[in-house]
């Protein structure tokens, strides 16, 4: 649930304006309201910041943790100096590489002996030809091959005074001879040697960098705070937001250091962050919305818990395979015996989606895709026949799909029925939560269509009343106001559009069985091109384990992907959309203490 928050204002004495901010940075509940300033102090942190960032861009992992024996900011200074360093080097490198590449070209060519030839009144140019214009130019006088490059001949002319020069590109010759280059090579290299130990032992700094970063992020959020104060006449004060539940710590802290405070109720056009907090076993669905960076404004809904709730179904009937859920839930299981320091919540999770797709694999018997193992009799009289995937009487697929589809359409119905009693609990006390009651029927009348028009089935008298009453209602009370006709013209702009768009919605729970089925069919195949007619020899085994072992790996990546592009689409996209979340919220982050 979204905790109720109180607007905060902080009076006090503008000559403790310090003081005030370490108190109340100590105390840990304030989410400080910042203005956009920029001061010199800031600045100069900021500086320091991107600095300390690029410095453990440049160094590699420590193999051991040593202890900082200068002052961090000089640490830094040399890693970014000696990384400067290194980088011109390697560029030099490149461009004599390329310079070098030349006489790999055209051999050990002597820029000192061309000179003294063209003192002598020879001129030597090379050209590259190709080997047709090289057999015009054959028996011209002073023409010299040289080599070969490629498709191309590589020529020397000798063009004494009154010669025709040749009307080929001319090679442009390096202004170093080859030792100089390789001199200048082996000096670089040289220096590189020197510079990457010193840049390796910088490396076992890092934890002392990272602490120096995580220092700066702490004076940087201090001097943010301290720039927004307000002073006028001696006096400051600064805004922010705090929980209802800590303000009477706040309010000890005020009377203590002699301040004057004000607690309000946030307005309307006030950006009140969001704190949610859940109960712990709904907490294992925050990972996902982290992931997906996610936060509901205050005055939006929090659907953690049904979030949870159906993104565990979803996420079994887009897998719908028990063998696999089974692949998952070992996996998950070995890597906390791994990373046993890491949050618990990430690894809970998918310990619960993976007996959610055990479990759907169960009841429909699918394991691995393999009709063999569902007709094992334990097996098989542990599956419901109506959502079963192998016909175990007449052999095959089981001929359900209608079935299956249609209890997509439902379940959409239902969630999406559930995304509009939410809205309607929100505005409870407006006449608004008729609309929402009226989206509840028109979604339940759109569900009759689809089963018309995808499943062929006749349309009922019934969802013909429930679009239409469920529409009037629409209409009447999305945009309720004195002024009813105003209302309902401003309604029906999208009013069709929201139609389609609730259409659409219930026919896109049809992903649901598609992805399901899909990942059967490819798993039964790969089984059967590894097994077929059956394995008469060794190498037929293992180049059936082999099909197995690729094709299954396939088939799990391919389920993975689903869950993230289709289960996760349904819950941010269909369902925050019909109980009005927008996810324009600023998470909760107070003024406090860094550890």
């Amino acid at each position: 649930m979204i905790v109720r928050m109180k607007k905060i204002t902080i009076f006090a004495a503008a000559d403790h304006a310090d003081e005030a901010l370490e108190a109340l940075r100590a105390s840990g509940v304030l989410h400080v309201q910042l203005e956009r300033k920029t001061t010199g102090s800031i600045s100069d942190i900021e500086q320091k910041t991107e600095r300390a960032v690029a410095a453990l861009d440049t160094i590699s992992e420590p193999e051991e943790n040593a202890r900082l024996t200068c002052p961090p900011g000089d640490v830094v200074d040399e890693i970014l100096m000696l990384g400067e360093r290194k980088e011109r080097l390697a560029a030099s490198g490149e461009e004599l590489d390329a310079k070098l590449s030349w006489y790999e070209k055209w051999g050990a060519v002597s820029l000192h002996s061309l000179s003294e030839l063209a003192t002598a009144g020879v001129s030597v140019h090379l050209h590259t030809a190709t080997k047709a214009e090289y057999a015009l130019l054959a028996e011209r006088q002073g023409i010299y091959k040289i080599g070969e490059h490629g498709k191309s001949m590589l020529l020397a002319h000798l063009l004494t005074q009154g010669n025709t020069p040749l009307d080929l590109p001319e090679e442009v010759l390096p202004l170093l001879e080859q030792s100089a280059l390789l001199d200048e090579r082996r000096r670089v290299d040289d220096e590189l040697a020197e510079l990457e130990p010193r840049l390796a032992s910088l490396g076992d700094c890092r934890l002392g960098v990272e602490n120096y970063l995580s220092k700066l992020g702490a004076d940087l959020e201090f001097a943010r705070v301290k720039a927004s104060l307000a002073q006028d006449r001696g006096i400051c004060h600064v805004r922010g937001f705090a929980p209802v539940d800590t303000l009477e710590k706040l309010r000890a802290i005020a009377e203590k250091s002699g301040w004057a405070y004000m607690f309000e109720e946030p307005e309307e056009d006030d950006e009140t962050p969001t704190l949610i907090r859940n109960p712990r076993w709904v907490r294992i669905i925050d990972p996902v919305m982290a992931f997906l960076g996610t936060v509901p404004g205050y005055k939006e809904l929090d659907v953690s818990l049904w979030f949870l709730l159906f993104f565990a179904l979803f996420v079994a009937m887009l897998i719908g395979d028990a063998g696999y859920g089974l692949i998952y839930l070992v996996l998950a299981l070995l890597a906390r015996r791994k990373f046993k320091q890491a949050p618990a919540e990430p690894f809970i999770l998918i310990y619960v989606l993976s007996i959610c797709t055990i479990v759907w694999g169960v009841l429909s018997g699918t394991y691995f895709g393999s009709e063999r193992i569902a007709s094992i009799p334990f097996l098989a009289a542990l599956s419901i026949p109506a959502i079963s995937s192998f016909d175990l009487t007449n052999g095959g697929f089981n001929d359900n799909q209608f079935f299956l589809i249609k209890l997509c359409f439902r379940i959409g119905a239902v969630h999406l029925t559930l995304a509009h009693l939410l809205a309607a609990g929100k505005c409870s006390n407006s006449p608004k939560a008729l609309a929402q009651i009226g989206w509840i029927a028109i979604i339940w009348g759109l569900y009759c269509l689809t089963g018309m028009l995808v499943l062929g089935q006749p349309f009922p008298q019934i969802g013909g009343y429930l679009i239409g009453i469920g529409s009037l209602l629409a209409l009447l009370f999305t945009n309720y106001q004195k002024n009813v006709l105003k209302g309902v013209g401003q309604t029906l702009i999208e009013f069709p559009l929201g139609l389609i768009g609730g259409f659409s919605d219930v026919v896109s729970y049809l992903r649901l069985f598609a992805v399901g089925y899909t990942s059967l069919v490819l798993a039964n195949t790969f089984n059967m091109m590894a097994v077929g007619d059956g394995i008469k020899s060794p190498m037929a085994a293992l180049g059936a384990a082999l099909i197995l072992f690729l094709g299954h790996s396939l088939n799990l990546v391919l389920a993975t992907m689903g869950v993230v592009v289709h289960g996760i689409r349904l819950k941010m996209l269909e369902f925050s959309g019909h109980v009005g979340n927008e996810w324009s919220g600023d998470e909760y982050k107070p003024f406090r203490e860094k550890s």
